[in-house]
């Protein structure tokens, strides 16, 4: 688990231990106490990410599947950015047989009016 705070809300990333086409489970969340208690909602679903511009694959969805994904920071109030640790020269990521790549993303990101 990774946190950030932003605007009086923790941005978390909670993972699986799983990389390449096995990954299952890899999402961002806001965290924020709220009289008391934690409040959480999911912000990214990394193995989801839409890409109605094609930019990254041609087929309208981006997946970081790497089991190291270990920073989520704020750009601005509408953009995460996020990335990786490679591990160099472990291998897994996008394949299993090939050393990671390290990779940095920009996610557009709404945040709901609890998100502040």
């Amino acid at each position: 688990m990774t946190y950030w705070r932003h605007r009086g809300a923790y941005l978390v990333i909670e993972r699986d231990w799983r990389h390449g086409p096995r990954a299952a489970f890899k999402k961002i969340y806001t965290w924020r106490p709220e009289l008391g208690m934690a409040v959480k909602e999911e912000m990214v679903d990394l193995l989801t990410i839409q890409d109605p511009h094609l930019i990254a694959t041609g087929e309208g969805v981006f997946t970081l599947p790497y089991l190291t994904i270990e920073s989520v920071q704020p750009v601005d109030d509408h953009t995460l950015l996020i990335c990786n640790d490679n591990n160099y020269p472990a291998v897994g990521g996008r394949a299993t047989d090939q050393r990671d790549d390290t990779e940095f993303i920009l996610v557009e990101v709404e945040f709901s009016e609890g998100r502040r």
